[in-house]
């Protein structure tokens, strides 16, 4: 099998899904193209944005519309069929589309491409998801919740896990420093919330976000100590931390599986304390789950002051996800590609 893969757009958690995919295709001797759609957005923004200011000093009496984000968009894709057909793929695996303009992926078909969606934003974006799922040959949802959602739109509909980096996840070295509680993630306002409620009295927690998503009187801020983290650092700093701290979003919307931090930090043998999940409970029994801040917080210093615990609890969830790797993900994602082409 050839497959081109194309980028998802976003340099941060998405990006490591596809960094995963495409090391586990590879592992499992797939021929693998990529259309990295992260630096096209950027050099198309420049280059379009570049024209437009170009024509306003020309000032010949026309009016020249500020490119928009579709425009950037369409600029940034333009090429992609050509890059399947040179490099002799008949498979295009899309990660995430959030940034693939919708008829872009109708002329692959047309072109006699073969479309694969992997959905790694369910079931937060259904809407979006669905829409793009409908018009490609067969989806991939990191969601179990969400497969008969997608069913209902696409048949060719299965579930893939998430997973971890075999090398890096599970061979880090600790960073420098310590710290008691580490968070690295998104701000998004459910996790403000909860953040914000938790004691913090006598416990040194490191905060790693995007200093813009914080609001500017947020107490948060004497938290922080870094923005947006490389993967492979956010592991390093997990392990240099007495505890790790997972949190799933909106908790009203319906959702069992684990995100890909759950499987990094469990890989990576650090203490892991996370909110409530079906797969959770499944997969890692032995990891504490918290309902509320003022449960956190109690939580955290239990285990703190239980050296023995802390280790006992990082081994078991270790072994839980061992070998749940994007290697084995890239197998059962080409097999079952096979048994749609069959």
């Amino acid at each position: 099998m050839k497959l081109l893969v194309v980028h998802p757009g976003a340099s941060w958690s998405t990006h490591d899904v596809h960094v995963g995919v495409v090391e586990g295709l590879k592992a499992n001797g797939v021929s693998v193209a990529e259309w990295r759609l992260d630096g096209r957005i950027k050099m198309a923004h420049n280059w379009l944005h570049y024209l437009w200011r170009q024509k306003l000093k020309v000032r010949d009496g026309k009016e020249w519309p500020q490119p928009t984000q579709l425009d950037v968009l369409h600029h940034a894709t333009i090429g992609v069929i050509e890059r399947a057909i040179e490099c002799d793929c008949q498979d295009v695996l899309i990660i995430t589309a959030m940034f693939l303009p919708a008829d872009r992926i109708s002329l692959m078909r047309k072109a006699g491409l073969r479309v694969w969606l992997l959905c790694t934003e369910s079931p937060y974006h259904m809407d979006d998801e669905t829409r793009i799922a409908a018009i490609c040959d067969g989806v991939f949802t990191n969601e179990r919740a969400a497969i008969d959602a997608f069913k209902a739109v696409q048949p060719r509909t299965a579930y893939l896990r998430h997973a971890y980096r075999s090398g890096v996840h599970d061979v880090a070295v600790a960073a420098a420093t310590t710290s008691d509680v580490f968070f690295c993630g998104s701000m998004f306002p459910e996790r403000i919330a909860w953040l914000t409620a938790i004691d913090w009295q006598g416990i040194d927690f490191h905060l790693y976000t995007r200093t813009q998503d914080l609001p500017r009187n947020s107490k948060l801020r004497k938290f922080l100590k870094g923005g947006i983290t490389p993967n492979a650092e956010v592991v390093q700093l997990a392990k240099a931390s007495k505890i790790t701290l997972n949190l799933f979003r909106d908790a009203s919307i319906q959702a069992d599986s684990l995100n890909p931090r759950c499987y990094e930090l469990a890989a990576a043998g650090t203490c892991l304390v996370t909110n409530d999940r079906a797969e959770v409970r499944e997969l890692m029994p032995e990891t504490p789950i918290v309902s509320s801040p003022e449960q956190a917080g109690d939580v955290f210093r239990a285990l703190l002051a239980d050296d023995v615990a802390r280790r006992r609890i990082a081994a078991a969830q270790q072994t839980a996800i061992h070998g749940q790797t994007w290697t084995v993900r890239a197998r059962e994602l080409v097999d079952q590609i096979q048994r749609w082409h069959s």
